[in-house]
């Protein structure tokens, strides 16, 4: 019988070691596939990194091992930065750090190191078989390919590799400091650290044990986030809007800007099995933890943390269950199911659920045993940290809270106590989003719910927002801002060193992302260098100093006419910058376009027609606008967000014809089919004349496909479907029309019947218009880069790397091609070979390889040049260069 057992033992070990070894096989052989490739600074196998307007969007995909290399291989450096911050965090304890501005660097970092490792023990004995169990380990498995990601980069933490405990640790910290803020047994494991950093730090022995758990414990807990859903009958058009904005606030110590401002990734998560999830995240996080998310079933899901109630150890971590429910989830009831599922009650919440397959939506609060639902296909919910549900809110209900936020309120006349009571009581946000709500019932769309989350008190903390809609989401889009949505400027406290810095995080502005098509493409890769600057001839201050302030810009004679993002047209000297005159337009204001003593001018209201003293003529209330609008003959043509396009009589103002095509609308210049027009220029593109005996087609980007278009009837003549969305206009050009997509490609096509002469694959969407000089053709895209190729055959000359995307079209003289990135740099190339001439950069950069990529000032304004003068806005001043600098 003995002999039996043994030999059956030695089978079982016989057979985990070859199983080990396969799966050491396996993960070698993709990590040597992967470091091939590590002269590549945006991929990684089937994964790919691009710095965008303070985001970083990371794609990544396959089995849990491969995606979670290529997602450690391509975030490993602000990895690294995440972990080191949250070892830093404990220097912000209220009993250490008074000691911390006082002690070297290396107690310093020791007082670090020995605070993770306690999380890491603590972490790894609580959630490790939780992961290593559920769904085969898949989850581990991912956190184990990101731990191998981030080695293969040469990743350390604490001077040792970066392991899968570390891993695990960094995804359950906020569940972790939740629970041990609410643990209250006698052998607190509180004990243990305290007593290991006395070690540490002598000047602990002044203070009591029991006094430094009670102080660990106390610390009041955060509100985070703030959000809002609306269907059917309150939105504009049926759709689903949705939206979510951390908040950093409440007092806690260890939930600081410092932690709250590294969730700056756009993750999308293509997994072999399961749905396709897109949500913004901390580096190395396997689910949000902010949390929003959409996936490919048509699912959106955010939520909003309550004050922790009761919890126990038996049930899975949120970061199961929340991953599992938008990975696994069809419907409102498979997401509730997997969040109610072994719930442990750690980090619960009121979420909001939708399905923009039919236009249901839901407040789903929950605590450890209690929860609620709320459906309705009409209407709209909110969540700010303030369930209604009586049972949800008894499980948190402590009475020594209660008075405390009661009598704070009575003799200090401050908020809080709402979140404390028993009884829903609503809070400043509950109010306001009820106001706006009811306000803008009927209407409700994106662009009004950036305005619902732009408002205090909704956005007093918030350090971000990201907002979806039924459209968005069918294909794969977002919008995202961050920092504070009001303009607040946001103060952290650096705590990377001992001299504890403090920094300004300004706002970078909304930028709207579609996740990448299936691909497998080599992204070019062309850096340079440049510390040369250019000359300011002038600048003109227009007092709007916001950091994602843009210009966009015409120049009829001697007189600059730039529309800015503050809503206001100024006319400027373009010689000395001595302004002329200026008026307020309308928000969302589109470059001018000139004709006859008119500019023609696209806002959030509509179309405005002044002339060129200022004074308003006529103007039509429609939808946005978001391109420029277009001269043919006698006709201002102009299009909305909706996709209507109208033809208005331009002295009258009255309708000719309109159009309704698939989304929004962007204009090319018009084209003849008998003259071709001369080289364009994005310099130009305001003021280009039209003779109405000529003119016989625009070039139309409207949803993802691209329209040629009778400019005096308004029938279709041809259309070109794409697999991305259009959002930029076409340009013509001697018999062709060039337009970017969505789907990575820059397209070429025969203006007569729309028949494709070529397309040029890059690496991300392209949302700038293309300009072609000579026989070459320039243009941007959000994988980084500036092309440069051959107008007839679409090869590629040259390319250029910036260190962020780019929104700015190019524009180019007789020598140099001139844009903006989201970098924060103004670049002159050397056209003919892509050689940096100078760059300017008035505010905060990215530069390669820098961590902190979410402090920029990005460049968002299409510069237009004059005389060599060139003018851009940025900042809020418009400046005047000298393009000559060589």
């Amino acid at each position: 019988m003995k002999r039996g057992i043994c030999l059956f033992v030695l089978v079982i070990l016989l057979l985990a070691s070859m199983f080990s070894s396969f799966l050491a096989a396996e993960e070698i052989s993709l990590s040597q596939k992967y470091v091939q490739n590590k002269n590549l600074y945006a991929q990684c196998g089937r994964g790919y990194r691009y710095n965008i307007q303070g985001w970083i969007y990371t794609h990544i995909e396959g089995d849990p091992y491969e995606r979670g290399y290529q997602h450690g291989y391509l975030l490993a450096d602000e990895i690294i930065d995440m972990i080191n911050r949250w070892s830093n965090i404990i220097h912000n304890y209220p009993l250490i750090k008074p000691i911390t501005h006082h002690m070297p660097q290396k107690r310093y970092e020791l007082v670090s190191k020995t605070w993770w490792d306690f999380c890491r023990s603590n972490c790894v004995k609580t959630y490790w078989d939780k992961y290593s169990k559920y769904n085969d380990g898949e989850y581990l498995q991912e956190m184990r390919g990101i731990a191998d990601g981030v080695k293969s980069k040469g990743g350390k933490i604490h001077g040792q590799s970066i392991s899968t405990e570390d891993i695990l640790t960094l995804n359950e910290m906020y569940e972790f400091l939740s629970k041990l803020n609410k643990l209250k047994k006698r052998f607190h494991p509180l004990r243990t650290l305290f007593h290991k950093l006395k070690q540490i730090l002598p000047e602990l022995s002044k203070i009591k044990e029991q006094d430094f758990i009670t102080d660990f414990i106390k610390q009041p807990m955060p509100h985070h986030c703030s959000g809002f859903i609306a269907t059917g009958n309150a939105t504009s058009h049926g759709q689903i809007v949705i939206a979510d904005s951390m908040w950093c606030g409440g007092g806690s110590w260890w939930w600081t800007y410092y932690i709250a401002l590294r969730w700056n990734v756009i993750l999308d998560i293509k997994p072999t099995q399961g749905h396709r999830i897109i949500m913004p995240a901390s580096p190395g996080f396997i689910w949000s933890n902010h949390d929003f998310y959409q996936n490919d079933a048509g699912i959106v899901l955010i939520e909003t943390t309550l004050r922790q109630g009761l919890w126990d150890n038996r049930g899975l971590p949120l970061a199961i269950r929340a991953r599992a429910a938008m990975q696994y989830g069809e419907n409102i009831d498979d997401v509730i199911h997997y969040l109610r599922h072994q719930n442990d009650g750690c980090m619960n919440a009121v979420w909001l659920i939708g399905d923009t397959k039919n236009g249901e939506i839901a407040r789903f609060e929950l605590g450890l045993y209690a929860y609620a639902v709320y459906r309705t296909f009409n209407g709209f919910y909110w969540s700010a940290n303030n369930p209604m549900d009586l049972g949800v809110r008894l499980e948190k209900f402590d009475i020594k809270t209660a008075t405390h936020y009661l009598l704070r309120y009575l003799l200090l006349h401050k908020g809080g106590y709402e979140y404390c009571l028993p009884k829903y009581r609503p809070a400043p946000r509950d109010l306001k989003f009820e106001e706006l709500g009811n306000k803008y019932y009927g209407k409700i769309d994106v662009d009004l719910v950036k305005k619902i989350m732009s408002t205090r008190p909704i956005s007093a903390a918030s350090t971000d927002c990201k907002i979806t809609d039924s459209n968005l989401v069918e294909k794969n889009g977002l919008w995202a801002f961050i920092g504070n949505p009001s303009g607040k400027i946001l103060e952290l406290s650096n705590l990377d060193k001992n001299k504890i810095k403090n920094e300004e995080i300004h706002p970078t502005g909304w930028v709207r992302i579609y996740a990448l098509p299936w691909k497998e493409y080599i992204v070019p890769n062309n850096p340079q260098e440049q510390e040369r600057q250019p000359e300011t001839i002038w600048l003109y201050d227009t007092k709007n100093n916001s950091n994602d302030f843009y210009s966009s810009s015409i120049i009829v004679g001697n007189t600059l006419y730039t529309t800015t993002s503050s809503g206001e047209i100024y006319a400027l000297d373009a010689q000395n910058g001595t302004i002329l005159w200026n008026q307020t337009v309308g928000k969302q204001p589109t470059q001018p376009t000139y004709h006859n003593q008119l500019l023609f001018i696209g806002t959030a209201d509509g179309l405005k027609v002044l002339d060129i003293t200022g004074q308003l003529q006529w103007e039509k209330n429609l939808t946005t606008i978001p391109s420029p609008p277009v001269i043919a003959g006698d006709l201002i043509i102009t299009g909305d967000k909706n996709g209507n396009i109208y033809a208005f009589d331009i002295h009258t103002g009255d309708e000719q014809w309109n159009l309704t095509l698939s989304g929004e609308i962007y204009i090319s210049q018009p084209w003849n089919k008998t003259m071709p027009l001369p080289s364009p220029n994005n310099n130009d593109a305001g003021r280009i004349s039209s003779n109405s005996s000529i003119l016989k087609s625009i070039f139309v980007g409207s949803g993802n496909t691209c329209y040629a278009i009778d400019a005096e009837t308004g029938n279709i003549e041809w259309s070109i479907e794409t697999n991305g969305i259009i959002t930029s206009k076409p340009v013509v050009y001697d018999k062709t029309v060039y337009f970017g997509s969505w789907d990575t490609y820059l397209y070429a096509a025969e203006a007569h019947n729309g028949s494709i002469k070529w397309k040029r694959e890059t690496g991300w969407g392209i949302e700038t218009t293309p300009v072609i000089s000579n026989d070459m053709i320039f243009f941007g895209s959000h994988d980084n880069n500036l092309y440069a190729l051959n107008k007839t055959s679409g090869q590629l000359k040259w390319v250029f790397t910036c260190n962020a995307a780019i929104h700015s079209s190019p524009i180019v003289n007789e020598k140099n091609i001139f844009f903006g990135s989201d970098d924060g740099r103004l670049y002159a190339l050397n056209k003919s070979v892509g050689k940096l001439v100078w760059s300017f950069s008035p505010g905060y950069t990215i530069d390669r390889n820098d961590i902190r990529n979410y402090i920029t000032t990005p460049i968002l304004s299409t510069p237009v040049l004059h005389n060599n003068i060139l003018f851009i806005g940025v900042l809020g001043k418009i400046y005047a260069l000298d393009a000559s600098t060589s």
